[in-house]
């Protein structure tokens, strides 16, 4: 039994660690993505394809947000806790922030993936057409807007099927 609590003790020091460093790659990519985004809105570089990328940018960010929360809440336990099973790690409001991220994580991935489509469509448009056709910012808005609401609307399932159900803490720890 010793030897088992301190192998798991080493562990959670471990993942601890893997937790912290993955959180400052998270912060430094965070800073990158929002360096692309500013540079994006400069007044020389101002075009419907850079307004396209620089949304690309803010739905990326957001994504590393929400995980870099979950993530750091997680940190907060696997310092705090030795035991997976306790009152403060079962709390509804951790139920809650879990459920968000996973509700919330995978539209905004999905908004950044067709935003990228959507652009490459655009793009080879303008370069067939050798400049006789030009995006412009109402369709640059109006493509957004719909991929946003695409994403929302092809994620109803996932928000129907995650739920937050109540559960005594005994009868958690007797299931396993």
């Amino acid at each position: 039994p010793v030897s088992i609590g301190s192998i798991t003790q080493t562990a959670s020091y471990h993942m601890a660690n893997i937790v912290s460093v993955c959180l400052l790659l998270m912060m430094y990519n965070g800073a990158i993505i929002n360096f692309s985004h500013e540079l994006n809105h400069r007044k020389e570089l101002r075009n419907p394809f850079n307004s396209m990328l620089s949304m690309m940018c803010l739905a990326s960010l957001i994504s590393l947000g929400i995980k870099a929360s979950l993530a750091y809440r997680d940190l907060g336990f696997t310092i705090l806790e030795t035991d997976y099973f306790s009152e403060d790690r079962m709390t509804y409001s951790y139920a809650l922030h879990t459920v968000m991220q996973y509700d919330t994580w995978g539209p905004f991935r999905s908004v950044y993936t067709w935003h990228a489509v959507i652009l490459t469509f655009m793009r080879q448009r303008a370069l067939r057409s050798k400049g006789k056709w030009d995006a412009s910012y109402s369709l640059a808005f109006t493509l957004s807007t719909l991929i946003v609401l695409l994403s929302a609307a092809a994620s109803i399932p996932l928000f129907m099927t995650n739920v937050i159900t109540y559960k005594p803490l005994w009868f958690a720890c007797r299931e396993l």
